[in-house]
Formats: structure tokens, sequence, C-alpha cells
């Protein structure tokens, strides 16, 4: 179900969309990955990380696909997102989310969703127009050291 939701089900979508020409020209396309994938592992989670690192490829086939029409595709992986969700998370102890924060070297927190909105602004706005293809990293230099 984790590979159907992340991967399978997006890929249906943009590429029936892109077959029956109902997706712009110049439009921009963001996939949400994850750094679980291509940039980190946790023990337990083999089919999100799989569905999220085979996002990213398909962003970057993708991209390369719809070129032709200056589609722009790229992919948003984010840290750890405080939400509600993280922030009561039972598996893990109070201890185990501080120290976590402390590696966000940016704030020692985790990110917020306004943190992630404002890349994918950037990405879909006017200021950007040569940029396709890529996994941008939103982390707070979270991955710098692993």
């Amino acid at each position: 179900e984790i590979l159907n939701i992340n991967l399978i089900n997006p890929a249906k979508i943009v590429t029936k969309l892109f077959s029956k020409n109902l997706i712009n020209k110049r439009a921009n396309i963001i996939f949400i990955s994850s750094l679980q994938g291509d940039k980190i592992f946790i023990p337990g989670s083999l089919s999100y990380c799989v569905s999220k690192s085979a996002l990213t490829t398909l962003s970057k086939s993708l991209a390369a696909e719809m070129a032709s029409e200056e589609i722009k595709v790229n992919t948003v992986s984010p840290g750890m997102i405080k939400t509600p969700l993280v922030e009561r998370a039972s598996h893990l102890s109070k201890e185990a989310i501080k120290k976590d924060k402390k590696k966000y070297l940016l704030g020692k927190d985790y990110l917020s969703i306004k943190d992630v909105l404002n890349v994918i602004d950037f990405l879909i706005s006017n200021r950007q127009k040569n940029i396709t293809g890529q996994n941008i990293i939103v982390d707070s230099g979270f991955t710098l050291f692993k």
C-alpha cells in the first residue's frame, strides 16, 4: 500500500495527464519525497524508503521526458517536519526527539511546514525557470554529517 501511495499512484496520475496533453506547457510538477530513501535509512521502513527513493528517480525521468514541453519536474525531500503527529510519536521518547532535533544544525529543531512550502513556492514561481530534475533537500543541515 505504501508503494501505491508514494510511487505508483503519483506516477500513473502524472503520466496519464501528460499522455492526454492535460499538463500545460511550462508547468511545474513537484513531488514530495523524504530524506529516507536517498539519504538515510531507518530500520523497519523499507517500503517507505524504497518508494521515496524511486519517486526521486521518477521525478528525474519525467523531467527529461517532459522537457520538450518546458515542463519542470522536481522533488522536495524534507527532513522531519514539526507536526502534532511527530510531536506525539509514542514510539519515540521525549529524550530521543530532543536529541534528534539537535541534529538539525540550523535552529536545532524540526522543520516547519512553512519551511517546506517556501521551497515549493520558489520552485513553482516565475523566479526560477531552469531548475528541473532536481531533488531539493530541505533539512537544516541534518544530512551534512551522515
